[in-house]
């Protein structure tokens, strides 16, 4: 298996600042905090062999150096996905510096509720589209439920414009998934599957879901292979984030892929994610 999407979080907040610090992410980090060490340990634990860590922007904005850092100490079992603030002036810049201290890619995201989607589409934001089609590099983009309708058409205006190798869209786009047999699928999806450098990541906030839904998570995930196909998706745990063991998470994934051929559930739990970043 191969985590695409690992958060990790340090009580070293002097050599890792927080950003915004207050009394409550002080607080959060004494009772979760989870370092790369617990991670791999972890991994070691649920038969895990390589991850992506990715940027946990609400502790450490867009100062990427733990993530960076721990990919760089891990002897190639971690690669650092960055993540960066897309609407400032210069964030191609910074994505770059990042990109050349060893980032694997980068992520960027807005905020819960806001209307714009200057993050995703604005003039500063095609900087940084253009810089990962220069650089053949992957672009990670996450999506709000409140946001999700516009942000796939942004997205695919963006690609039009700069053909990027890979764009990953996390937790399958944030769908709303009544029942299993629509699994969220609309219009909207479907367009953004018509696109061979399109990949979806399927996390413990999907899976969780549906699990408190009663919705069976392997027939969700085989419609989003009948469209996508079972080389365009991948798994993530989002540690940290989610809350739950890690090997909960990664027993979450195991039974909502156990239903998937042999060969599909090696693809999504860490093939794909080896071929889209270009793990030797």
């Amino acid at each position: 298996m191969l985590d695409s999407h690992a958060h990790i979080l340090t009580r070293d907040t002097i050599s890792y600042p927080l950003f915004g610090p207050t009394q409550e992410k002080l607080d959060y980090l004494e009772t979760h905090s989870f370092d790369v060490a617990d991670l791999s340990a972890a991994m070691d634990e649920t038969g895990v062999a390589q991850a992506l860590i990715v940027q946990r922007g609400q502790f450490y904005g867009a100062d990427n150096s733990y993530v960076c850092a721990a990919a760089q100490a891990s002897g190639g079992r971690l690669k650092a996905v960055c993540g960066i603030e897309s609407r400032s002036m210069d964030c191609a810049q910074h994505a770059a510096e990042w990109l050349d201290r060893g980032a694997a890619g980068v992520r960027i995201m807005g905020r819960p509720q806001e209307a714009t989607l200057d993050w995703l589409g604005g003039d500063e934001a095609q900087a940084l589209w253009r810089l990962c089609a220069e650089r053949d590099t992957v672009l990670c983009a996450h999506l709000f439920p409140t946001d999700r309708l516009a942000g796939l058409a942004t997205i695919a205006t963006m690609l039009d414009r700069y053909p990027l190798r890979w764009l990953v869209i996390d937790h399958l786009g944030n769908p709303a998934i009544g029942d299993a047999a629509g699994a969220g699928i609309d219009d909207a999806i479907r367009r953004i599957a018509d696109r061979p450098n399109v990949a979806l990541k399927f996390t413990t906030i999907p899976l969780a879901r549906l699990a408190d839904q009663g919705i069976d998570g392997g027939r969700v995930l085989e419609a989003y292979i009948a469209l996508f196909g079972a080389d365009r998706l991948i798994w993530g745990s989002d540690i940290t984030q989610s809350t739950g063991s890690y090997g909960d998470m990664v027993s979450l994934a195991h039974q909502a892929t156990a239903c998937l051929p042999a060969a599909a559930r090696a693809q999504v739990l860490g093939d794909n994610t080896r071929r889209i970043y270009r793990w030797e």
